[in-house]
């Protein structure tokens, strides 16, 4: 196989972290010194997988040595999430960088059908408009498994998600600013990434254009503020179980219980006293609604599973 058999397939290249011009630059020098790409460009298909940037200089200067190695996937979702896998093992990563792969892979992996071992067999049905939509149960051991493989929480990996489609989002409407994202070229919250996927269309692109805001005097003041009281709030003690945990009592237990809710209720209460808009702005209801939504699933299915008949 031949550097001009290859082809360069833009959405597995969309996944993968570009290279700063810097960043580039040095690889080139390396290479030219070298005279051979050490690293083997990774295929499928023809499809280049992992070698995007030494593919480029190789077709800039055909007389530097290289190698070619196949590899076998099932379907595009399994090349995608090995991608962002092996993506993942660079060690020069930012955290927007991070988010991505873990969020790209996460989605992938969840829409993935009929993948093999890597993916646990047919993990999906069909849908009435025969798109792929995952199961609940495996949504779940897919999410574990990740934050498994990631040294993370599933709570990462489903933000992370959540991420991916507010950088999506805003990309179809601002071209460019995935680059500006990835490369820490902006540093937006997370929060406000992903809430451009939930707008409505039309707000979209204001939203994108938000990121590049750089806050006010007024706004960093009030973000330190905020930061400062969530950081009391964490750190209050949240805990009455014994350090001997031969002594634990169920005392103890619902102690501790109460605790971990007065904490969550002054969370709550603190975030709706400092944007009230989230209780009456429609869109910021709908939000606020799926975001409680697992808390009451939680306390309904606590009622009728676990101590109905006590109530």
């Amino acid at each position: 196989m031949n550097i001009s058999d290859l082809i360069i397939d833009e959405e597995f290249e969309s996944v993968i972290p570009p290279l700063t011009d810097e960043e580039f630059e040095l690889l080139k020098e390396s290479v030219l010194n070298d005279g051979e790409v050490y690293h083997p460009l990774v295929v499928w298909n023809n499809i280049i997988v992992d070698g995007h940037h030494r593919y480029k200089i190789l077709k800039e200067h055909p007389e530097v040595k290289y190698r070619i190695k196949e590899r076998a996937f099932e379907n595009r979702y399994e090349a995608i999430s090995w991608i962002c896998l092996n993506q993942l093992g660079r060690r020069n990563l930012n955290d927007a960088q991070k988010k991505m792969l873990i969020g790209r892979r996460y989605k992938t992996e969840k829409m993935a059908r009929g993948a093999s071992d890597g993916f646990r067999g047919n993990q999906h049905k069909k849908s009435v408009k025969g798109q792929n939509v995952p199961l609940p149960d495996d949504v779940h051991i897919t999410s574990s498994r990740i934050a498994t493989e990631m040294g993370t929480n599933e709570k990462t990996v489903r933000r992370a998600e959540k991420f991916v489609d507010g950088v999506d989002a805003a990309e179809e409407v601002l071209p460019g600013v995935t680059k500006d994202i990835t490369s820490g070229k902006i540093k937006p919250k997370q929060a406000d990434v992903a809430a451009i996927a939930k707008a409505p269309a039309e707000e979209r692109r204001q939203l994108a254009e938000n990121l590049y805001k750089k806050p006010t005097p007024e706004e960093k003041a009030r973000n330190k503020n905020k930061r400062d009281l969530m950081k009391a709030i964490r750190m209050c003690d949240a805990t009455h179980i014994p350090s001997d945990t031969n002594k634990i009592t169920p005392q103890d237990m619902l102690m501790t219980f109460e605790s971990e809710i007065e904490k969550v209720i002054s969370s709550m209460d603190f975030c709706l006293d400092y944007f009230p808009e989230l209780l009456t702005l429609p869109e910021y209801v709908v939000q606020v609604k799926e975001i409680i939504q697992p808390l009451k699933d939680y306390i309904k299915n606590l009622e009728e599973n676990r101590y109905a008949a006590t109530l």
